[in-house]
């Protein structure tokens, strides 16, 4: 998936979503939700500038489908190379962030309550 997202991920932005993402004020934070352990949740490629976005894919989403572990959701600083498109046709202000897994370090869980 890394690679789909870093070969086609600015081809996949309308012209409205490609000026939003050159108008972010980087460093950004992004955050993350879903289900399992810090590092399935880190492994992801799409990330959001909406907490309320990140607790749906953290809680409600999950249950959708019988998925009853834990939710997670994770936060981190971004900056504008790390980010290979921006995504909002659905209202969920998707980032598409390839290689998140190795920014681990920067990333923190955040209480969704």
């Amino acid at each position: 998936m890394p690679d789909f997202v870093e070969e086609w991920g600015l081809a996949m932005m309308t012209p409205e979503e490609e000026f939003q993402l050159q108008k972010m004020d980087f460093p950004i934070t992004v955050f993350r939700g879903g289900t399992g352990t810090f590092k399935e949740v880190a492994e992801g490629v799409s990330w959001t500038l909406k907490p309320e976005i990140a607790a749906f894919y953290a809680s409600t989403w999950p249950k959708r489908w019988g998925d009853e572990r834990e939710p997670l959701i994770l936060t981190m600083q971004v900056e504008e190379e790390e980010v290979h498109a921006y995504l909002n046709g659905r209202g969920e202000a998707e980032l598409l962030i390839p290689y998140s897994v190795h920014l681990k370090k920067s990333m923190k869980v955040v209480d969704y309550q």
